[in-house]
Formats: structure tokens, C-alpha cells, sequence
């Protein structure tokens, strides 16, 4: 099979020479988009990387399935030992981990991309700390996702133990690992969750989603809880539990009104079909708006349709009323920049800078910049 490999290669143009050894970063399948991203560079550009992709499927040496490719392993492992003989190794392994960690950071990673993510994390670990701490910490949202607890803390721990003290992605990572601290607190409710909802005869797909969606919401990983609730479910109990959770999430988002009318349709319709699960706490929203409000906006939501209850339920609402500037703001206080590199960064005077912190920490309810670091973490 090597001999054959040998021949195959050694027929292949340098175009195609060069793409076969950097595909070899890739753990197991990988998209168009990504081998343009990570293999794009010189000789190659991203536009010759499709090309030189399709010569090689026809010649059997990557393989073309449904959205991705992938290199049989016999192929990659070949392919690596000439990553490694053309000095390119180090250059491509950097390129595919900032991909991942780039897709991570922006909230798209997806559970197909599993292979690659932990690739590029152990690549991470072993050669650059810095990386390993952000992709550790991007990570978090979808190891919740995922009922993965365990795993989320052993890498994010690691990580911190490796990372510089003064590491900017230091806070955000300690706030992502107090979020998995919290999701383990609560993990023996999520069993019971899980338990009740398959004794009332929930399919074990939209179980595990509802009990994925319950993982984050207890780490406050608020935007992986809203991808699992949001999902299409087709059964009506956790459809319930799911607008429950939203209905959370409002909260958090201190979009208090929404929270109690998502609230009043959960428990309303929990009663309905006779589950006895008590709805997720709302307690931001109940104090910031009152007994007389809260009884009423959670009557208007029992009075809601189960159809009108989910079409609320899709809508958004933006955390901590914050305008655009001030989420802009936060999130670089939540990088580590000062004032003065925030001001360079969005082209802002070091007063307007000032003034923004300051009217987003009053709108927060936050004394310190590290609390502001740790909420940006739990509501991206």
C-alpha cells in the first residue's frame, strides 16, 4: 500500500504535492472552507486550493462525502511524514488551530468538528500556551453542550496551569471554568431531569438536547443553553422545559418582561399535561419588577397559545440592555484592554472610553472590570 501511495504521490504536481501534506493537519473530516484557510498559503493561495483538492479526490487520495472531505488514514499518514520532510509542519499546524479556535471564539464550532478541535487543542497544549488557554476556554459553551462537564474542566484546569499569569485570556478562562464549576454542582438535577422527562416518555434525542440546554443554563453559558432549547423539538414536555429555559435566559438578559411572560406559558403548560417539574428560578426579573407586575405578565403568558409561547420564545434580546457601542466596549474590557487600547482600537477618545465603562458597569450593576470580563463570558 506505501508503494502504491509513493507512486501516486510522486505523480502529482507541486500544487497538489503540497496540499496532499498540509490536508494532513486535518483529523478526520474537514470542509472546503477550512482547507482554503488552513492550506492557502505560499506556494499555494486559497483560490489554487480547490483545484489541486479536486485532482487529488480523482486520483483516490482524498475522499469527497456529502459537505467534506477527508484523507484515508493510510493517505494522511503519508502525507504527514512529507509535511514534516518540506519544513511546513509548524506553519500548517498554527494555521489549522486558529481556524478552529477562530470558529470556537465566534460561537460556530459544531459537534462535527470535534476531531479537529481536540486536534488543534493538543497541538495547543504542546506548543503554545496562549492558544491552548483561548481554545480551552471557546470551548466550554460546546463540552456543555455536549453533557461533556468532566472533559471542559480537566482541559480549561490544564490550560490555566499552563497559560502566563498575566495572560489576557486569563479571566474569561477562570469565568468559563466557575461556569463548569457550576454545571457539576448541578449535575445530580440535570440526572433528574433527564429521568422525569424519559418517565414521562420523552424520546432520548430531545432528552439529551433539553438536558445539554439544562448543563449550559447551570454554568451560565447562556448562548449554548439557547442553541439546545432552540432546536426544532417535536414533543410537547420538552418543548416546555425549553421555553422554561428561555424564559431564564431573558431573565439574565434582563429582559424581564419576556422572562415572566415565557415563565407564566412554561408553568401554565406544565400544568396542563401534569408534569410536576418545578420551572427554573427568574428571580432577577421578579425583583426588578415587582409582585403586582410579575402576576400579571405571568397570567398574560398563561394565556398564551402554546404556538405563540414558541414564537416568543425565537425571538432575541440584547443582554443587559446594552447599546451596540457598549457591548463593543465590554467585550475588549473582557480581552484585557485598557482604556487607552480600547480607545486605539474603535478610534475613541480615552474619555468617551471612560464614559462608556462606566455607563455600562452602572447598567450591569458591576464595581470591577473582571466582573464585567466574567458576564461577557457567561452571555456570549
Amino acid at each position: 500500500m506505501r508503494a502504491a501511495i509513493t507512486w501516486s504521490y510522486e505523480l502529482l504536481g507541486p500544487a497538489e504535492q503540497a496540499l496532499l501534506a498540509r490536508l494532513s493537519v486535518f483529523a478526520g473530516q474537514f470542509r472546503l472552507a477550512a482547507s482554503e484557510a488552513v492550506c492557502g498559503f505560499s506556494p499555494l493561495d486559497p483560490g489554487s486550493v480547490l483545484p489541486a483538492l479536486t485532482g487529488l479526490t480523482e486520483k483516490s487520495l482524498a475522499v469527497h462525502a456529502g459537505a467534506g472531505y477527508h484523507l484515508p488514514e493510510t493517505v494522511r499518514q503519508f502525507a504527514a511524514e512529507r509535511l514534516v520532510d518540506l519544513g511546513a509542519e509548524m506553519d500548517a499546524r498554527a494555521r489549522h488551530a486558529d481556524f478552529y479556535l477562530d470558529l470556537a471564539e465566534a460561537g460556530r464550532a459544531e459537534a462535527g468538528d470535534l476531531d479537529n478541535l481536540r486536534a488543534a487543542l493538543d497541538w495547543a497544549q504542546r506548543c503554545d500556551a496562549g492558544r491552548h488557554l483561548r481554545l480551552a476556554s471557546a470551548l466550554v459553551p460546546l463540552w456543555l453542550a455536549q453533557g461533556a462537564l468532566k472533559d471542559a474542566r480537566t482541559h480549561v484546569r490544564a490550560a490555566l496551569d499552563q497559560a502566563d499569569e498575566i495572560d489576557p485570556a486569563r479571566p474569561a478562562a477562570l469565568a468559563r471554568l466557575a461556569a463548569v464549576e457550576r454545571a457539576l454542582e448541578q449535575a445530580a438535577d440535570i440526572a433528574a431531569l433527564r429521568a422525569a422527562l424519559s418517565a414521562a416518555g420523552g424520546s432520548d434525542l430531545e432528552m439529551e438536547i433539553v438536558a445539554a440546554g439544562a448543563a449550559a443554563l447551570a454554568g451560565g453559558e447562556l448562548a449554548a443553553a439557547v442553541r439546545c432549547f432552540r432546536r426544532p423539538l417535536r414533543e410537547r414536555i420538552p418543548s416546555t422545559i425549553a421555553l422554561s429555559g428561555l424564559a431564564v435566559v431573558a431573565a439574565r438578559h434582563r429582559d424581564h418582561e419576556r422572562a415572566m411572560r415565557l415563565d407564566g406559558a412554561a408553568r401554565a403548560e406544565l400544568d396542563r399535561i401534569g408534569l410536576h417539574l418545578t420551572s427554573w428560578p427568574v428571580d432577577e426579573s421578579e425583583r426588578a419588577l415587582g409582585h403586582s407586575a410579575v402576576r400579571e405578565l405571568r397570567a398574560r403568558g398563561a394565556r398564551m397559545s402554546f404556538a405563540e409561547a414558541v414564537e416568543l420564545a425565537a425571538g432575541e434580546s440584547r443582554p443587559g440592555d446594552l447599546s451596540e457601542r457598549e457591548l463593543e466596549v465590554a467585550r475588549l474590557v473582557a480581552e484585557g484592554l485598557t482604556n487607552r487600547q480600547i480607545g486605539a482600537r474603535l478610534h475613541l477618545s480615552v474619555r468617551t472610553v471612560e464614559g462608556h465603562v462606566e455607563h455600562l458597569r452602572q447598567k450591569l450593576g458591576f464595581g470591577t472590570r473582571a466582573k464585567v470580563a466574567a458576564w461577557i463570558a457567561e452571555n456570549r
